[in-house]
């Protein structure tokens, strides 16, 4: 979850280990697809308003912005799949490649996970374009 507005930015993906904290009985899905993908679908959320309050919030220019979200994508999943490196309630599941099998394997018996209930609503993945 995201919140921008023309003065800050609030990333709530880095509170990983506040929330592991706080609730260290609960399972962390590490949702990610490729870099490229994501920053994709940064710059067509809201039709580019993300990309221009983001940009407005940290004082940059929109290219300086797509640079450090590069950086960001790359730094985060890297300090998430560290910090739960060997964890038992820790997975990874890239949203561009289903199927959705692994993460009911993963959940169960906790959830019953109805992978026929779930698909994609957008995709930024290079394959799709």
């Amino acid at each position: 979850m995201t919140f921008v507005s023309s003065e800050f930015v609030v990333e709530g993906c880095r509170y990983f280990q506040q929330i592991h904290e706080e609730h260290p009985d609960s399972f962390f899905i590490l949702n990610f697809r490729d870099t490229d993908s994501w920053i994709k679908s940064r710059v067509r959320h809201r039709n580019g308003l993300l990309l221009k309050r983001y940009s407005q919030a940290l004082l940059l220019r929109e290219d300086e912005t797509l640079a450090a979200w590069r950086e960001m994508h790359e730094m985060h999943h890297k300090a998430v799949t560290t910090f739960f490196s060997g964890h038992p309630r820790f997975t990874e599941f890239d949203i561009d490649r289903p199927p959705l099998e692994h993460l009911r394997e993963f959940l169960y018996p906790n959830v019953e996970l109805n992978v026929g209930a779930w698909g994609p609503k957008y995709n930024a993945s290079p394959q799709h374009h």
